[in-house]
């Protein structure tokens, strides 16, 4: 029995490379932590006015796209700022005219789209605009 049960296990292994590694399966990811961006600039509770840089970092393998977002607090409204080039090694980077938007707190983030077809997110950083108006 014992060698049957070896030889199975041999087998499955040789047809199954990745087991018992975690499987993705429509995008869904267990068992294994996916790399995720960082925002490095702004900082939680920062000021921002005028044109500010948003830096993300991230291990550039596999990402496909880096996607920027605000949310305004206030009311609620999700704002597209832009895709994020890789500038730098493993920063990408983000131009953000925030004369663009009502004055106010806002939640900042990005999106990691990697070419295995998941999605991964940043912590979301509070920040405040305040513009001269």
């Amino acid at each position: 029995m014992t060698i049957i049960v070896t030889i199975v296990f041999v087998l499955w292994t040789i047809f199954n490379p990745s087991w018992p590694m975690a499987k993705v399966q429509k995008g869904v990811l267990s068992s294994v932590t996916q790399p995720s961006p960082q925002i490095v600039s702004p900082q939680n509770n920062e000021q921002l006015s005028g044109t500010e840089q948003i830096m993300i970092y991230m291990d550039p393998i596999g990402v496909m796209e880096m996607d920027v977002y605000a949310l305004n607090n206030q009311n609620g409204q999700r704002i597209f700022l832009g895709v994020a080039p890789q500038q730098s090694g493993t920063y990408f980077y983000l131009s953000w005219d925030t004369t663009t938007v009502l004055n106010g707190s806002y939640k900042v983030w990005a999106e990691a789209h990697l070419s295995s077809g998941i999605v991964t997110y940043s912590e979301k950083v509070y920040t405040y605009v305040r513009n001269e108006t």
